[in-house]
């Protein structure tokens, strides 16, 4: 068993539960992405993602370690900048106490911690990889 790939996958799979569950969120709470967000988005947050870890399991784990980080490290700061810095419709600031504007809070918020994993995670079996 390759618990370096499974770990990767299971990073990977926490963090498009959590981005599905916060991409129902906007339709729910009728904050809709433009165009390039959500091209950004379905690259960057789930294809790549799963490309990354679909390397992890071939020859190519050091590639699917360097995409990994660098596809987490594009999403979290693109969620950062939208979810609590830009005042735009997708700022936190901006939902209500309703039940899909706090679960779209919330999930806002639990993309960071997964994100940050995915960046680590890929980032340090990067450099371990690399001394092997």
């Amino acid at each position: 068993m390759n618990r370096t790939a499974l770990l990767a996958t299971t990073v990977v799979a926490l963090n498009l539960a959590i981005a599905t569950a916060h991409g129902l969120t906007h339709s729910h709470t009728h904050v809709p992405l433009e165009p390039w967000q959500m091209a950004f988005v379905q690259v960057t947050v789930y294809a790549l993602p799963i490309l990354a870890a679909i390397l992890y399991w071939t020859p190519l784990r050091r590639a699917g370690a360097a995409l990994l980080a660098a596809t987490m490290l594009a999403s979290l700061l693109f969620g950062l900048y939208f979810h609590f810095v830009a005042d735009t419709s997708d700022h936190v600031a901006h939902r209500d106490h309703s039940t899909a504007g706090v679960l779209f809070i919330g999930t806002a918020v639990l993309l960071v911690p997964a994100e940050a994993l995915g960046v680590w995670y890929g980032a340090w079996t990067w450099r371990r990889k690399a001394s092997t």
